[in-house]
């Protein structure tokens, strides 16, 4: 290194991470199970091998862990590599069974910060709160839990695709219809 050269110092890129704000959705029968962040974390890499086999598993899987998981809610928060990010999100959209149980991955939110993924955290709970002191049904609260969604897009920036660190993409419309057809399936088989 030349003295006074100083264009090196400083270049490292920063690793970036995604976060995913998800709720586990049980299936109604079988009820809410037990379980670990270390059960969803190897449910979530299980996936991302069954979908995109060995080299997706290694660019994405690796870094794929879950931060946060508040077992009464069945919210959490799952990060992962930002070059891995989408094939994370299909594997943990294609998840029909956690330890066994019936159970899919609902996909509430997607940042660049786990700070944001907290936020949104904050608005969903709000809104579940303010939907259930309505007395709204479950269509009407699918319905309603939809427009947070909605909201959520508004609120934050929608581009994370680019270099610029956007903090969020919304995961979903007004309804979830895999889950429905999703779980469904799951209780045939």
């Amino acid at each position: 290194r030349v003295h006074g050269d100083s264009s090196r110092i400083g270049s490292m890129v920063r690793f970036k991470h995604r976060y995913f704000l998800f709720e586990i959705l049980w299936d109604e029968v079988h009820g809410r199970r037990s379980i670990t962040q270390a059960d969803l974390v190897h449910t979530f890499r299980q996936g991302v091998q069954e979908l995109f086999g060995a080299l997706g598993a290694g660019e994405a899987a690796g870094s794929l862990t879950v931060k946060y998981f508040n077992a009464t809610t069945s919210i959490g928060i799952a990060r992962s590599s930002h070059a891995g990010r989408r094939k994370v999100w299909a594997a943990l959209s294609f998840v029909t069974r956690i330890n066994g149980a019936p159970a899919a991955v609902r996909v509430l939110n997607v940042s660049g910060t786990i700070r944001k993924a907290q936020d949104a955290i904050a608005r969903y709970n709000k809104a579940l709160v303010r939907a259930q002191r309505q007395g709204l049904a479950e269509p009407a609260l699918v319905a309603a839990l939809g427009e947070l969604g909605a909201a959520l897009a508004n609120h934050e920036s929608d581009d994370t695709d680019d270099d610029s660190g956007g903090d969020s993409e919304h995961a979903d419309g007004a309804r979830d219809v895999r889950h429905e057809a999703g779980v469904a399936s799951a209780m045939e088989s």
